[in-house]
Formats: C-alpha cells, sequence, structure tokens
C-alpha cells in the first residue's frame, strides 16, 4: 500500500497517522454504498442488476454489506433509485433527488456526510476493506492508479469524504452545468482536490504528478469491478465459473430522443422524468439529446420515444422499433408524426386537437413532489421571463405595485431593460427549490406565440401548487387541464384582471383557501399520472414485445 500526503488547503485540517501500526475500524463510522447508477453497459445480464451479480454464490453488494457488519459498523446506507430496488439489503435506503451527473453519486447523497463512499458494484477483498476502515485522515481517496487484471485504467476504488470534499464536488457539479468539464466522476475529484485545472472538459495535472497521486492510498490487491458481462466472465474465470447464459430478458430498453440541449425546458424534463419512473418500474432507459449517437442507441431500444424535433432522425433511420411520439404541441408538429405506432400526450387538450388516429394515451408531466416542494416566500414569481410567457403583463403590474417584489426566472429575459426596478432576475436552475421558495403567488400569464405556440399543459402550476403556492393563470385550455378548479384564471391580456386577483390574495382567509385548493389539485395530478404511467407501461409491454432480443 502507497501513502501520500501534502500540506491541506487551509479551510480543513486533517490528522495524520503518526504510526505504521494497523488502526481498528471506527465502529461509528457511517459507509455510503453507491448503487444508483443506470447499468446500461451490464444490459441485465443474468437477469440482475451488476450490483447483484454473483461472486462465489454472493451479491456483490451483499458481501460489501456482510463484511461491514462483521467489522461493527452498523450506519450503513445505500442510494438506489427507488426504495426496494435491491430488495431487503437491511441496511437504510438513500434516494438522491438529483442524480444527472457522475459526480451525483456523491452530491447528491452529501447530506450524508462525512462518511466512507464505496461503489456498489465492487468486489471488494477483505484487506481492502480493513485499510479503507482503518484510515484516520479527515478525507482520503483509494485505488488502483495502474491498470488491473479486469480494466486496463485506473479504477477509483473508495472515496472518504468531509464537508470540503463535498464543497469541492458541488464546485465540479457547477462546472458541468457552466459546460466546462464533461462528466466528472471520483477521479476528477481527486485530481482537483490535488490542485488540477480544467482543460478540454476534464481537470489535469501536471505529467510529473500523475506518478505521485496525493491524498490517495493505492489497492491493488484484487478488489475490482465489472461494468460489461464480459468484464464480469473474466473477472469469475479464475474462480472456475464458466460464462453462465443470460436469461431472457423481461423488461424493455426504452431510448428517449430530443434535439433540444436546454434541460431546463418543460418538454425535456417531462420526456426525462417519465423515463427515471419506467426505469423505476425495472425497465432499462437511456436518454439522448443530439442525432449523432441515435444509430449506435436505436440499435440498442426495443422502443424509442421522440418529440418533435427528432422525429425526422428516427424516419430516416426506420429502425425495426416501437416508434412513439410524445406530443407537447400540435401547431405544426403532426406531420411529424405519420407512420409511429404510439402516441403519448401530455394532455386531454392536445389529444383533442391532434386527431390522431393510431394508438394512443395521455401521460401528464410528471412532477416529483421531492423536487420542488419548499417554504413560499413574499414574491410575485414568473418562471421563463418571456414575451409568450406573458413578460409584458408581469412588468406592469411590477409598476402598478412598487412596493412588492417581484421575481423573474430563467435566462434571456424579454427586454429586460424595460423592467421595473422591484423585479429582480434569478438564473435558470436544475433547483427549482430555489426559485419556489422566493414566491408568495406564482404567476402564468402566457399568451399565444405569434408563431402558434401555446401553453399545452403548464407544469410551472403544478410545481408551485406541490409547495402550496396560489396560482394566478391566463385563460388556456393547457393551463385549465392542469391547475384546473384550483386556479384563479385572468384574460392574459387584461393587465386590471390580474391586478386585482393578485390584491385579493391579500386577504388572509382567501388566501389561505387558494394555498389548501392547490395542495389538493398537486395530489389529484400525482395520483392521476401514477394510473397514466401504468397504463402507458401495459401499453409498452404488450406492443414492444414483438421488438425485445432475448437479452
Amino acid at each position: 500500500m502507497r501513502r501520500y500526503r501534502l500540506e491541506l488547503p487551509k479551510e480543513e485540517s486533517v490528522s495524520w497517522p503518526t504510526t505504521t501500526k494497523k488502526a481498528e475500524p471506527d465502529r461509528s463510522t457511517r459507509v455510503v454504498i453507491m448503487a444508483a447508477g443506470g447499468g446500461a453497459r451490464w444490459k441485465n445480464h443474468l437477469g440482475v442488476p451488476k450490483q447483484l451479480a454473483p461472486v462465489k454464490g454472493e451479491p456483490v453488494i451483499k458481501r460489501t454489506i456482510r463484511l461491514l457488519k462483521e467489522r461493527g459498523i452498523t450506519d450503513i446506507w445505500v442510494t438506489v433509485k427507488h426504495k426496494g430496488q435491491y430488495g431487503d439489503l437491511g441496511v437504510k435506503e438513500y434516494v438522491p433527488v438529483d442524480n444527472t451527473y457522475g459526480i451525483d453519486r456523491i452530491y447528491s447523497s452529501r447530506e450524508l456526510a462525512p462518511a466512507i463512499w464505496l461503489y456498489g458494484d465492487v468486489y471488494y477483498t477483505e484487506k481492502a476493506i480493513d485499510t479503507i476502515l482503518s484510515d484516520e485522515h479527515d478525507f482520503w481517496f483509494f485505488g488502483r492508479y495502474k491498470k488491473g487484471r479486469i480494466k486496463n485504467n485506473r479504477e477509483m476504488l473508495a472515496i472518504k469524504a468531509n464537508s470540503f470534499v463535498i464543497k469541492k464536488a458541488g464546485e465540479l457539479r457547477e462546472m458541468v452545468k457552466q459546460g466546462i468539464l464533461r462528466n466528472p466522476i471520483g477521479q476528477t475529484l481527486h485530481r482537483y482536490i490535488e490542485g488540477g485545472k480544467p482543460q478540454s472538459g476534464t481537470i489535469k495535472l501536471p505529467r510529473f504528478q500523475y506518478r505521485d497521486w496525493l491524498y490517495f492510498t493505492e489497492i491493488n490487491d484484487g478488489t475490482d469491478d465489472f461494468d460489461t458481462p464480459q468484464q464480469y466472465d473474466k473477472f469469475m474465470a479464475p474462480m472456475g465459473v464458466k460464462r453462465q447464459p443470460s436469461k431472457r430478458r423481461t423488461h424493455l430498453r426504452i431510448l428517449g430522443h430530443v434535439n433540444n440541449h436546454n434541460h431546463h425546458r418543460g418538454s425535456y424534463l417531462a420526456l426525462s422524468e417519465l423515463l427515471d419512473d419506467l426505469r423505476g418500474k425495472g425497465h432499462e432507459t437511456d436518454m439522448i439529446d443530439n442525432d449523432r449517437q441515435a444509430g449506435r442507441k436505436y440499435a440498442w431500444a426495443d422502443v424509442i420515444i421522440v418529440q418533435r424535433s427528432a422525429a425526422q432522425a428516427l424516419k430516416r433511420l426506420h429502425p425495426n422499433k416501437l416508434k412513439v411520439c410524445y406530443v407537447h404541441n400540435v401547431h405544426g408538429a403532426l406531420r411529424y408524426y405519420d407512420g409511429f405506432d404510439l402516441a403519448i400526450f401530455n394532455a386531454e387538450n392536445i389529444q383533442r386537437k391532434a386527431k390522431f388516429s393510431g394508438k394512443q394515451t395521455v401521460v401528464y408531466p410528471l412532477h416529483k413532489h421531492e423536487r420542488y416542494k419548499t417554504t413560499p416566500g413574499d414574491g410575485m414569481l414568473l418562471v421563463n421571463c418571456l414575451e409568450e410567457k406573458g413578460a409584458e403583463v408581469f412588468y406592469e403590474l411590477a409598476r402598478r405595485m412598487p412596493d412588492r417584489q417581484f421575481v423573474a426566472c430563467g435566462g434571456r429575459p424579454f427586454r429586460r431593460e424595460a423592467a421595473p426596478a422591484n423585479v429582480r432576475f434569478l438564473p435558470a436552475t436544475n433547483d427549482m427549490k430555489i426559485i419556489y421558495s422566493q414566491a408568495r403567488i406564482v404567476l402564468v400569464p402566457s399568451r399565444k406565440s405569434k408563431t402558434g405556440w401555446e401553453e399545452s399543459w403548464g407544469r410551472v402550476a403544478i410545481e408551485a401548487a406541490v409547495s402550496g403556492i396560489p396560482v394566478i393563470a391566463s385563460e388556456n385550455d393547457g393551463l385549465r387541464d392542469s391547475i384546473n378548479w384550483a386556479g384563479i384564471f385572468c384574460d392574459p391580456y387584461d393587465v386590471d384582471e390580474w391586478e386585482e386577483a393578485v390584491k385579493r390574495l391579500d386577504d388572509t382567509y382567501f388566501y389561505r383557501e387558494q394555498s389548501e385548493k392547490v395542495l389538493a389539485r398537486a395530489q389529484e395530478v400525482i395520483g392521476t399520472t401514477e394510473k397514466q404511467v401504468n397504463e402507458l407501461e401495459r401499453m409498452l409491454r404488450r406492443e414492444g414485445a414483438r421488438y425485445t432480443s432475448p437479452n
């Protein structure tokens, strides 16, 4: 085992071992096993997730838990996509709220720090577990800095993280959102803490420093992981285990395809959340946002769900797959969907207007309570300050009510220079709790745009309703479908009507009544959406069965 050290950053201090004698594990240590990944390369080999792949008759993740318990560790957590994902493991489960990027393996469970993060698909030797648990530093990294028997690359195998490491992980995450980094993982975090700088989409160190990793203990004793069936077979070969034939798949591989890099956009979020829900039901899912990946990903999938901008790629490649369109707006869109097997509409009003002749269903945009629920603030909020979203009405209301705080969220606001002084602008973000915590009332004064766009559902209204924030919305078919009986509706061109509606909510009793109504409506939508997704899954299974390969 090699150990290296360097002067630590000022904001943290570390206690260094003063003896070479092996330290006893601290039984109060918290251990987090990361197991919320997609496992796309594993392809459900053996009919189980790779974390449950058997080694000497024992699933990998259960072996790790057993080794920890044998050493007196009781505070054990496993990050999962949904409760019960791996059956009863006999430990606590943690469902990350936002598990989007590679660095989120740690960052999404940051509230569990300080802790040791282990990987759910790594086979740890007893010696490796002892080395990790007995380390006395405040933070440290464990891994292999040379190629191993299974993989020809360096590998991070465990991370001991405190608030300093979590802070650095958060900084990497921000760099991803800003387009500076591609997809940082554990090795990237280690290089960043060592002093590496962003370069060419990753964190790079001076060449000499790669030979002398800092804050690092090497583990190269048979501890390893496997991402593919081939790597698993290679790992098992010395144990005399021959390759086992894969069981025929009973789940679907579902691919979402959009040509939209704006991950804050409602249509993108709707498809992404739908795939998350289907993954929670045991299906493999993936999502691409450009045509360059289409050929390879289409070959993998049984079912391909596209939105309008990606429909042409699906027609051009004409794969023998179940072709599903996810329709959010009918303006000029239906001609793209000729020949599709199934249509998913995001609201009843879109289904009525579309007059689609094939198999079809309605699935409301999914709204995860935990992503939006917060304590309301005291501002008048407009999400996406665009012309078609009613920016002019919003600005005029702010002028008429200079003593109130108005908050606008989103990139490139419409005529920002014309906004009154009491309008505060917030940047677009994936963490909508921050946005809704600023709002006492949410305004949705959307209008029909010059190109014919109009609100087809209005997810902002339900996101706000989750926190009991009253919603004043335009008289519009989509918003009527969405907030329905719980909303206050106004003419999108009548500012007087909007001003009166805002002032009505100054009455404490009326505000409380509206708050209770929107909360009830949010619950109603969640319940309806769950039934809709179940019906969609039945349709996908029935229609997609003929496209499912054996493994």
